[in-house]
Parts: C-alpha cells; sequence; structure tokens
C-alpha cells in the first residue's frame, strides 16, 4: 500500500476518534443542540466506514493501481476538511461559531454578563437579587468586566 494513503488513513481514524471523544466529553459541538446526535451517528458511521475500508485495502497495492490510491487519498482529506468546517465556522445556531474551537462553558462570564445588561435596563431597583442588591451588583459586575477586559 502506498506510504502516503497510510498515513492518510491514520491521520483521518484519528482525528474522528478524537472528535468523537471530545463531543462525548462536551468540549465539541456542531451547533445543533440534540440535532448533534445526528451528526455523531454520521461520525461514527464514517469512521467505521474507513476503519473497514483499510483492513479491507491492506492487501492491495496501491503502486500498481494510483488511480485508486489517489482517490481514496483525496477522499480521505475531504473527510477531514468537511468535519473541520461543521466543527467550526459551520456551526449551526445554538452554539455558534466564536473563534474558539473548544466550547467554553463560563457560566461565571455569562451571568456578569446578564446581570450587567438588566442592571442597564432597570438601573436604580432595589429589590434582592440572590441576596445582594442590585445596586452592589452593578458595581461588582463592572469591575469583573473592567478585569476580564485587561486580563
Amino acid at each position: 500500500m502506498n506510504w502516503i494513503v497510510k498515513i492518510l488513513f491514520g491521520v483521518s481514524t484519528l482525528f474522528l476518534m478524537i472528535v468523537i471523544i471530545l463531543i462525548l466529553v462536551g468540549k465539541l459541538t456542531f451547533g445543533y443542540g440534540l440535532g448533534d446526535i445526528f451528526y455523531l451517528i454520521i461520525l461514527v458511521f464514517v469512521t467505521l466506514v474507513i476503519s473497514i475500508t483499510f483492513f479491507l485495502t491492506m492487501k492491495f497495492d496501491f503502486n500498481k493501481n494510483k488511480i485508486l490510491s489517489g482517490f481514496i487519498a483525496i477522499l480521505l482529506i475531504l473527510v477531514i476538511y468537511i468535519y473541520a468546517r461543521l466543527l467550526t465556522v459551520d456551526r449551526g445556531a445554538e452554539y455558534k461559531w466564536d473563534g474558539h474551537i473548544f466550547l467554553s462553558y463560563s457560566s461565571k462570564r455569562n451571568e456578569l454578563k446578564l446581570t450587567y445588561h438588566i442592571m442597564d435596563v432597570v438601573p436604580f431597583v432595589y429589590f434582592p437579587f440572590e441576596g445582594i442588591f442590585l445596586k452592589q451588583q452593578r458595581k461588582e459586575n463592572a469591575r469583573a468586566i473592567k478585569q476580564n477586559k485587561k486580563g
């Protein structure tokens, strides 16, 4: 088997396995919420097809059949490209692309932004918000947002 095709089989299988693990752990997403299950099923199927194809083509001599070797190499590169795009730029509406490959569940940062925006709409309301007055919370949030922008 041509060594380029062997390397591409290994790289694509490793890439897809890492993507499956990171999706199951919750670090990657296709951006469709529960619709990610559909893409995950297809991803597992593609990974199995690539693995089975590797074991079936181990006996073929790709040095004699260079067209088949080139076709398989192009398909493997295309699979890596398509899944890399689906996980980054072409994410769905639920988790849109924000320039980061991995998801960051920074609930504290989102909570600060939400409270800060609430305070912009209702600036001088004095009712308890999680045990703290909103006016005091606004000062703390403004301080935290300034620190996040610096760091």
